[in-house]
């Protein structure tokens, strides 16, 4: 690939980038099932990481979405999983497009 393509296809791959979305899932599971609540979530498309935490929440999320209807597909199949007791979303607003 010579050196314009690649600038090229950088270029595509950024530009679509801009309208992908990310939002945190936080999640409050069952005792007992919150490595089980992270490793369902993880085959749900859309899901870029999952984890189980410390603290006030048990399980964190990372997702991907182009589309709100995307995403609200997203939140029910996470929130259908069993052993999730209940989810606090917080969606990461991208930086403003500057030139």
């Amino acid at each position: 690939m010579k050196d314009n393509e690649k600038k090229y296809v950088s270029l595509i791959s950024n530009c679509i980038r801009v309208f992908w979305l990310e939002a945190y899932i936080l999640i409050n599971a069952e005792p007992d099932m919150i490595w089980e609540v992270a490793e369902a979530a993880l085959k749900i498309e859309g899901v870029k990481t999952a984890h189980a935490v410390t603290g006030q929440f048990d399980d964190v999320i990372l997702v991907e979405f182009a589309k709100m209807d995307e995403f609200g597909r997203i939140i029910d199949q996470i929130q259908n999983i069993n052993g999730v007791r209940r989810t606090q979303t917080l969606v990461a607003v991208p930086p403003p497009i500057r030139k």
